[in-house]
């Protein structure tokens, strides 16, 4: 029978100095409450031991790596490698004293550190290595089926790192489990089932009711099932589309034993894009239902591990003959002999209990319920340096909270934050931007710390009000001040009895628009003081009424000029002095008349005209006798200056008339008449006119409305909104973008439809138009429609989305200032590597080459790019690495290359692994790993030769072996005579040179890839795509080689191809 036996070594300790009397271990994947109050975090074992040595202190044991060893017949079969958690010292016996520990994971430390801090634009998996890392622990390694994406604003809020480790990986669906090794054990994060290790062996069942088996069996097994929730639904809310719902649903498997009707409903659901909600739904349902199907057993193997596999055979129940997950283990061994005060009684033994799930459904984490702000708190506006305003097209700003210890307070301390204003409307409301400096209360969407939004503003001692208080207590002000100038706006109010005032400053400019009337009525006087000049410009009628004086006093000239009749009233004297001369002139007569008395006085003469006669006095009095009549003064006026008209205010209408909802539409406002005194007045007035005046009055008003209303139509109707000079001379083409004709779509033709067509190829469209709105003609709007982003330069507002392929008015208004922009058509465009991989579509060079060489080797169709680029997405990890990685972890390499793994299952107990670093444990030398995995194969040589390494992966679809490098040259000097190169010679040249790159990918597309007999392809993978063309799988088998079915990271092949995918309308 084979001896079993444990032991303890203590880094800094001899291995003797301490025997294992018993210990009690859990492990979990990830975190798990226990009984005792304490949490399980992977692992956690209570260690009670003996020593000869009375005198070990905590300083030797506390906080260092030790490792729990069991041994079969003087092999270890089993390991735990972790920290001391917690060390006791108990009683000394005769020749023993008794010690206790207890064993964690070095992931504890991290709930030893609490923080609040920011990240920003991090994948979950980047966010959990800095945490790892700054806690000195760099063994772990990721195994993801999904592509993790950026998260914008991720805040740690007054929690542990522990906690904030644990949150972050239940809401992405990550799981961890420990891997013991010689000396060290390492995290594993995993995302699906099936990147979990599994047990090389099948474990037998016992099937003999308390019999024994030579070797190690599980016994007791128990299979439940529970009725779970069958369905989930998540929504949430996004100011970027506020009228989407996005409701995502998930149906749960294997649930023929339940109703279907049992459904979970959450909002918000933390996500703010469908292809999170998705996954976050999916993960949310398994967390539901990860109890549904579980069974609980024995055994006495020890490699039954939390976060393992394991084939359990020989159970008389079929269907318990499977492949299982250890989701939890319950260990316990005991070694009485260790103590010779107790005579060694008793065997050393070792069983265990564990939970399984059937290997086939994944494991997911406890939600962590994430830290809610206990309200607003306080942060400061902050932006570049130079700047004073700084914010983005919402309004959002960029804030720095006083816990904030990692930034430094500029443009980087937060994400965009927005600003709740006064009132918000579809181009109306308010908007008082904060600027830089300003200190504001920031609030937090259903109290979490990831969604902050800024909802008030608060001054302080450096940051003081416009006027100093308490002094001016009784002003309401609303002050601004000039940008990158010294100056203000303001309008202030003083509420103080009897200094009641309205104050109103323009720094520079003042204007107001009024489209109907305008009324005012002051109660007492009213001062005008204009330092330079005052233009007015009536376009119709003026009245003015003074019922008291008239008084100007003009220093200098004074020009008067009248288009029809001037006319005087005077009901008592018309006096008029000139210093100099008065002169009159008529161009047909000039009628002097008075009801008593006219006279004319010069020089002493005078002649008088009255009731009695003429009379005519002077020295002497001349008739006929010569001389000539004297001349006055010719008129030499000023014409008067127009006013200057208001800079072009347009109405929130005019400038977005499809985005006034119908929440604008609302019947007449009633009229609030706030002067009753004026009103009567007028009233008064207009009574004491005659009725003949008064229907004259009212004749000239309504002629001058309806000329005025007339006019406006006529500028209206005149002015054009089509600006280029392709598509403005069509009259019909300009009713469509005044949305008063109707859209052009397929089966219409005419000179409107060529001018369209015409358009179209000018952004280089391949449309091949025939003159009718056709399948070409179709897609290609369909193509501009997804492709082009309105730069609102030319039309300041309007919208365009796929809408199957119709010119409307925002695709007219659309193609018209694409024209202007001179934008156009590219096969592949920054979006669509966007949906691939947020953020690559900022590598113009990468796009560039792409559009380059796609074309030129036929990848030039809708579906044939959604394959290209989600392939090579994945391939170059998002384009962000063009040459095969050369730090693979130990971990990493053996689930990357299974030669390797073959090479590491095969080496004996104690025997040295020749491909780990000496200087780093977790890490295998590079050149050595690639030598060996890619010896004898694609053209390599032998593993001395170092092909391997220098002809490993490179490019976007990484070309591996000598023969591709040798190939790839032969294809590139046939195509291109003028650039002659030797990849043999020179294999960086493509991960260094993106053309090149990119080129060997389209040629591995169109000629090297696998399944060459399916279809008759002969290596093209366009062939494959024609006969299958939403066959991810298959695509992806040829790209990355391997049996069908079995290729590396499908599930993010296919996600990548389904966005691209729906970003292209497929």
């Amino acid at each position: 029978m084979a001896t079993l036996s444990f032991r303890l070594k203590v880094d800094g300790l001899a291995d003797d100095t301490l025997v294992v009397r018993e210990y009690q271990g859990v492990e979990s994947l990830s975190d798990k409450p226990l009984d005792n109050g304490q949490t399980c975090y992977g692992f956690r074992y209570e260690i009670k031991l003996a020593s000869r040595q009375s005198t070990l202190k905590a300083v030797q044991l506390v906080d260092k790596p030790a490792q729990l060893e069991m041994l079969r017949d003087g092999l270890v079969v089993q390991r735990v490698h972790g920290i001391i958690r917690q060390f006791s010292k108990g009683d000394i016996g005769h020749h023993h004293t008794f010690y206790s520990l207890t064993l964690v994971p070095a992931l504890e430390r991290l709930s030893l550190r609490h923080n609040s801090r920011i990240f920003q634009l991090k994948t979950v998996p980047e966010i959990l290595s800095v945490l790892l890392q700054e806690m000195g622990i760099n063994d772990y390694a990721f195994s993801l089926k999904r592509e993790a994406t950026q998260r914008e604003f991720c805040v740690q809020y007054r929690e542990t790192d522990l906690d904030f480790l644990h949150r972050l990986a239940a809401e992405e669906g990550l799981v961890y489990s420990v891997m013991h090794e010689e000396g060290k054990h390492t995290l594993f994060f995993s995302d699906d089932s099936q990147s979990l290790p599994k047990h090389g062996e099948p474990i037998p069942y016992n099937v003999l009711s308390g019999g024994v088996m030579d070797s190690p069996y599980v016994s007791n097994l128990t299979q439940r099932t529970q009725t779970e929730v069958s369905h989930s639904e998540l929504r949430d809310y996004s100011f970027k589309k506020p009228s989407y719902s996005f409701a995502q649903q998930t149906q749960g498997i294997e649930m023929e034993y339940q109703q279907a009707t049992y459904e979970h409903f959450d909002a918000p659901g933390r996500f703010k894009d469908d292809v999170n909600g998705k996954a976050f739904n999916q993960i949310r349902l398994q967390y539901l239902r990860r109890e549904a199907h579980t069974a609980t057993g024995e055994s006495n193997h020890p490699a039954l591990q939390a976060g393992y596999k394991f084939d359990l055979q020989e159970h008389l129940d079929e269907s318990a003959n499977r492949e299982w997950l250890v989701v939890e283990a319950h260990h316990q061994g005991k070694q009485p002999q260790a103590l010779e005060e107790e005579g060694g009684s008793g065997a050393t033994t070792y069983n265990n209990q564990f939970t399984l799930i059937p290997a086939t459904i994944t494991w997911r984490a406890t939600p962590k319920t994430k830290p809610q702000t206990d309200g607003p708190c306080m942060a400061h506006v902050v932006g570049p340096d130079g700047e004073e305003i700084f914010c983005d097209e919402h309004g959002r700003v960029k804030l720095h909270f006083p816990w904030d210890r990692y930034s430094n307070g500029d443009e980087h301390s937060s994400c965009w934050v927005r600003v709740s204003q006064g009132w918000a409307g579809s181009q109306y409301g308010m908007m008082a931007i904060p600027r830089i400096g300003h200190e504001v209360i920031v609030s937090f969407l259903n109290g979490d710390p990831d969604q902050p939004i800024v909802t008030g503003r608060t001054y302080h001692v450096s940051n003081k009000a416009p006027y100093t208080l308490p002094d001016n207590k009784t002003k309401t002000v609303l002050r601004s001040e000039t940008h990158q100038g010294e100056g203000f706006n303001e309008l202030s109010f003083e509420d103080q009895a009897a200094q009641e005032k309205i104050y109103l400053h323009a720094q520079k400019d003042y204007e107001a628009l009024v489209l109907n009337d305008a009324t005012s009525h002051i109660k007492h006087d009213s001062h005008l003081t204009v330092d330079n000049d005052q233009f007015s410009h009536i376009k119709n009628n003026q009245h003015l009424t003074v019922e008291g004086e008239s008084r100007d006093n003009i220093t200098k000239d004074c020009s008067l000029e009248v288009g029809g009749s001037l006319q005087y009233k005077v009901a008592q004297l018309t006096a008029i002095q000139t210093g100099r001369e008065i002169s009159l002139k008529a161009g047909a007569k000039i009628v002097v008349e008075a009801g008593a008395e006219v006279t004319l006085k010069a020089g002493g003469s005078f002649v008088k005209v009255d009731a009695g006669g003429v009379h005519l006095v002077g020295p002497a009095i001349n008739l006929n006798s010569g001389g000539s009549a004297g001349s006055g003064s010719a008129y030499s006026g000023q014409p008067a200056m127009l006013a200057n008209t208001l800079i072009d205010m347009k109405a929130p209408a005019e400038l977005q008339a499809s985005a006034v909802s119908a929440t604008m539409q609302s019947g007449q406002a009633n009229v609030i008449t706030h002067f009753e005194a004026a009103a009567t007045q007028s009233a008064a007035q207009k009574s004491s006119a005659s009725p003949q005046k008064q229907s004259e009055a009212k004749a000239e008003e309504k002629s001058a409305q309806e000329k005025s209303q007339k006019e406006d139509a006529q500028n209206e109707d005149k002015a054009s909104l089509l600006q280029s000079d392709l598509l403005k001379p069509s009259d019909e083409l300009e009713k469509l973008a005044k949305k008063q004709a109707s859209a052009f779509r397929k089966g219409n033709s005419g000179e409107e439809v060529s001018l369209i067509q015409q358009a179209l190829i000018k952004m280089k469209f391949d449309l091949q138009a025939d003159g009718d709105f056709g399948n070409k003609t179709k897609t290609a709007i369909e193509q501009f429609q997804r492709s082009y982003q309105p730069s609102h330069q030319t039309h300041p507002s309007y919208s365009i989305g796929p809408v199957d392929g119709i010119v409307g008015q925002g695709t007219l208004l659309a193609l018209d200032e694409a024209l202007m922009d001179g934008w156009v058509y590219l096969l592949i465009t920054k979006d669509m590597l966007n949906a691939v991989c947020p953020n690559s579509g900022d590598n113009k060079e990468l796009l560039d080459s792409l559009n380059k060489y796609c074309p030129k080797y036929e990848i030039d169709t809708p579906i044939r790019i959604a394959h290209f680029l989600s392939q090579i997405a994945h391939e170059s990890g998002c384009f962000s690495s063009l040459i095969e990685g050369s730090n693979y972890s130990h971990m990493a390499a053996k689930i990357k290359f299974s030669k390797y793994k073959h090479y590491v299952d095969s080496l004996k107990p104690g025997s040295k692994n020749k491909f780990i670093r000496e200087d780093n444990p977790a890490r295998c030398k590079q050149p050595d790993l690639f030598n060996f995995v890619y010896s004898n194969s694609n053209g390599n040589g032998d593993e001395k030769s170092g092909d391997g390494y220098t002809y490993r992966g490179r490019g976007i679809i990484q070309i591996t072996g000598k023969d591709k490098y040798s190939k790839f040259t032969s294809v590139h000097n046939g195509n291109n005579p003028d650039d002659p190169q030797n990849f043999i010679i020179n294999p960086d040249l493509v991960s260094e040179n993106i053309n090149y790159s990119v080129e060997s990918a389209c040629i591995y597309w169109r000629g090297w890839g696998a399944l060459s007999k399916k279809f008759n392809a002969n290596g093209d993978i366009n062939i494959l795509i024609e006969n299958a063309p939403n066959d991810v799988e298959l695509v992806s088998q040829a790209v990355n080689g391997g049996r069908y079915g079995h290729s590396n990271g499908l599930d993010d092949r296919i996600g990548k191809f389904n966005k691209i995918k729906n970003k292209l309308g497929l």
